[in-house]
């Protein structure tokens, strides 16, 4: 059918009109390490669908007990569970971004993966003792720490985490926390009933003591990238430091949560979670906290942050995700049927 002039002209004004806002919906909803899910389309599941239709989706491998391991790679909206070798409780999970993923676990057990976590392979050459949390320096080294006969243990591996070589960073206790700031830093953080630190400059090869006078176990640590860097730990107690690490403040968050882990989410928020399903988030570098309740009533071990979710995983197989920064929360399952300690992203 032919259409007068006016009205092709009303049409193509029409469609330029849809264009527009498209564009502004895409430009609003625009994810990255600084703007997450501000806006309340990109809190929709169509917004998400869309975020992923237009960017590459986020990548996401979660492990936990007797060598379970499920991932994603539609942004954390669908999980696969797999079979591995392992058998071990694995609590650290990190990526190179190429499809490679490295687990590290108890009792001398590290595997591999070289497709996103589809298909699993023992490291070659672990360490004898347990490895409790693991993250990649951007430079073809994979950083872990934990423990080895005795307490104070990490290790480093430069052939996609085959290969490990121990170092000791002289903290005289069990470290299970890691970061990395994407610079250069490295912290960990741990004890028993004491609280332990340490930094390195050198990716891993070196150790410095750094001092967080909480008094208790600390179990994670997180870095915004910019100097600032907060430390979780048990019994309420958080720690927070404004100059890359050198210098810590103690204090309680007020919450009443004995922490397991935190993350990074954007915008200067950051979400600590832990027993029983409980956690925190706070907006001013870890200085005041605002209880937050995930829903998931058993304790959420591990969490990290994509372009639309932050994703925990922990006891009894639960899965739950937030997309507006840890204010509400689904609850979901990984699918494994097993305790979930470990979780990773790969932001495209």
């Amino acid at each position: 059918m032919d259409f007068p002039l006016s009205r092709k002209r009303a049409g193509l004004s029409v469609r330029l009109f849809v264009l527009l806002i498209s564009l502004t919906f895409v430009q609003r909803c625009q994810p990255n390490l600084d703007c997450r899910t501000e806006d309340a389309f990109c809190s929709t599941e169509a917004g998400i669908l869309l975020v992923n239709a237009l960017q590459p989706p986020t990548e996401w491998v979660a492990t936990g007990v007797n060598g379970a391991a499920a991932y994603s790679i539609d942004s954390g909206l669908t999980w696969t569970p797999v079979s591995t070798p392992g058998t071990e409780e694995f609590r650290g999970v990190a990526t190179d971004g190429t499809g490679r993923w490295v687990a590290t676990g108890d009792n001398g057990e590290a595997m591999v993966s070289t497709d996103q976590g589809k298909t699993w392979s023992f490291s070659s050459s672990p360490i004898t003792g347990s490895l409790l949390d693991v993250v990649w320096n951007g430079e073809g080294r994979w950083i872990a720490t934990g423990n080895s006969g005795i307490p104070d243990r990490a290790a480093y591996s430069t052939d996609g985490g085959d290969t490990w070589t121990e170092v000791i960073p002289g903290t005289g206790g069990t470290m299970r926390g890691i970061a990395f700031d994407g610079i250069g830093r490295l912290i960990i953080v741990g004890g028993t009933g004491a609280s332990l630190c340490a930094y390195s400059d050198t990716d891993g090869d070196t150790w410095n003591a750094c001092t967080i006078s909480t008094g208790v176990s600390m179990y994670a640590v997180a870095t915004d990238g910019a100097g600032n860097w907060v430390a979780v730990g048990v019994s309420d107690w958080v720690a927070y430091s404004n100059d890359n690490g050198l210098t810590w403040t103690p204090l309680n968050s007020g919450t009443g949560t004995s922490f397991r882990d935190i993350a990074y989410a954007g915008n200067g928020r950051w979400i600590a979670v832990g027993v029983g399903g409980a956690g925190a988030y706070s907006d001013d570098n870890g200085a005041s906290w605002t209880a937050l309740d995930t829903g998931a009533g058993v304790n959420v071990n591990a969490i990290a942050c994509g372009r639309v979710f932050c994703i925990g995983v922990g006891n009894d197989d639960v899965l739950v995700r937030t997309f507006d920064r840890g204010v509400s929360w689904e609850v979901y399952s990984t699918g494994t049927g097993e305790i979930m300690y470990g979780i990773g992203v790969h932001i495209p």
